[in-house]
């Protein structure tokens, strides 16, 4: 037990012996999340539960919502499959309702889209995308708006309507009132919307201009990523490298782990076409031993998966005997 959780957990008992059903809420809510982030799912489970009787006896509509949110999402850390956690964000959704805290509505609502995405269903993800938006855009999320409207355009294009995705960021960039770096990002997925309806996109290099002198190093990082590709897909493994290495590097320093890995992986795949496995192999493991530190063991399955299907493709002696060349390096 950390120093944290064993405050907040006196400090809810206290309020509990006081009778202060209100603190005691907002207590338990923050010790599952500490709990949690010890991954101790049982016991955030118990204390949100606690969390969401207090509110349903006081009639706190707010942190009824708040207590079912948090329920949700750990619902989707132990069993990201069934349901359950599909069930908990209607009823979230029902009590912000309610209390008419229309941010927290929009959070809901995005999280419930992200799970129909997950379960395949695109069309209604879109639709709830765009409540999401309207809601944003009536409490001055300008932000927010614009990102939902971003995710939706590419929730569109996943269901076969990338004309209708390219029209809806177009127009959300004409009427942002969001920040620089926001916009950049925008206008780096309405590059690639833009290919595929025929037109020709404005230029990545300028973009990436303007991302570096934002200081926005994760979307310099995704615009690098994407010349890596564009450049490799050219023929010009040598500068596909280079680009796919600076996407890597501002991965690192913007600690994005989705970006690094697939930066890794671009990398991984120039190398093969290169013919130097061992440097394939090199930044294979790095890229796994990178993952593992920061998210886990989990987090670096694709890498590992990617690996076994590499030894299945050369063939176990030869697989071998590139991890003696691989391993030769750091004795």
């Amino acid at each position: 037990m950390t120093p944290e959780v064993g405050r907040l957990q006196a400090e809810a008992e206290a309020a509990r012996a006081a009778g202060q059903d209100e603190r005691e809420a907002e207590l338990r809510r923050e010790l599952a999340s500490r709990l949690m982030g010890a991954g101790d799912a049982l016991g955030a489970r118990t204390a949100l539960e606690r969390a969401l009787t207090l509110a349903r006896t006081l009639g706190d509509d707010d942190e009824e919502a708040r207590a079912l949110y948090a329920l949700a999402l750990l619902q989707q850390h132990v069993a990201p499959q069934g349901g359950a956690a599909r069930r908990l964000l209607e009823e979230s959704e029902a009590a912000a309702r309610r209390d008419g805290d229309l941010p927290f509505l929009a959070r809901v609502l995005d999280r419930r889209a992200g799970l129909l995405v997950a379960e395949g269903r695109p069309q209604a993800a879109a639709k709830l995308l765009n409540d999401v938006a309207a809601l944003q855009g009536t409490s001055g999320d300008h932000a927010g708006r614009l990102d939902t409207l971003r995710r939706l355009a590419m929730t569109l294009q996943m269901c076969g309507k990338p004309g209708e995705a390219f029209d809806v960021l177009l127009d959300a960039l004409a009427e942002s009132k969001a920040g620089p770096a926001q916009v950049i990002r925008a206008r780096l997925e309405l590059h690639l919307l833009a290919r595929g309806v025929g037109l020709e996109g404005e230029s990545l290099t300028t973009l990436l201009t303007e991302a570096e002198a934002e200081g926005d190093t994760g979307a310099a990082g995704y615009i690098r990523l994407q010349l890596a590709a564009d450049t490799t897909q050219a023929g010009d493994l040598s500068g596909g490298e280079v680009w796919a290495e600076g996407a890597r590097q501002d991965a690192l320093g913007a600690t994005d782990p989705i970006l690094y890995l697939n930066a890794c992986l671009l990398l991984a795949e120039i190398r093969e076409k290169q013919g130097d496995k061992v440097g394939m192999l090199t930044i294979l493991h790095t890229c796994r031993a990178s993952m593992t530190d920061l998210l886990g063991e989990k987090a670096a399955t694709p890498v590992l998966a990617l690996i076994a299907s590499v030894e299945q493709r050369w063939g176990s002696e030869e697989f071998e005997r590139v991890m003696k060349l691989y391993r030769a390096q750091f004795d």
